[in-house]
């Protein structure tokens, strides 16, 4: 799962969330993007990696838990830490990895 490149975590969590997607070359930096509802739509830009709105609302909305003094990402499936759909690790500091490590929990607890 740690192997994934920032492209593939941003297409993971596109289809996790039902869009439409495709890669992007274009423009600054690492973008999916997609389509809501039908072709008519407008076309917006998609990245949990760089969006921090985005990426902790994705954490809320599938019940991402962060304990920083282990350094764990973890979405609970059960009772207690024994039921954890997937248990990811960040390094300490570093929110870049702390938002890699909700999306890796979050494509983690979906391929199950």
């Amino acid at each position: 799962m740690d192997n994934l490149t920032d492209l593939e975590i941003c297409e993971c969590i596109a289809e996790i969330q039902g869009r439409t997607h495709w890669p992007s070359g274009h423009g600054e930096g690492l973008h999916v993007h997609y389509i809501e509802g039908n072709a008519n739509s407008r076309v917006l830009y998609f990245n949990p990696l760089t969006d921090d709105a985005l990426c902790f609302r994705m954490g809320f909305k599938f019940g991402v838990c962060i304990d920083y003094e282990s350094g764990n990402v973890f979405i609970r499936g059960g009772d207690g830490f024994d039921g954890c759909l997937s248990v990811i690790k960040f390094e300490g500091g570093c929110f870049e990895s702390l938002k890699r490590a909700i999306c890796l929990a979050i494509i983690a607890s979906k391929v199950k």
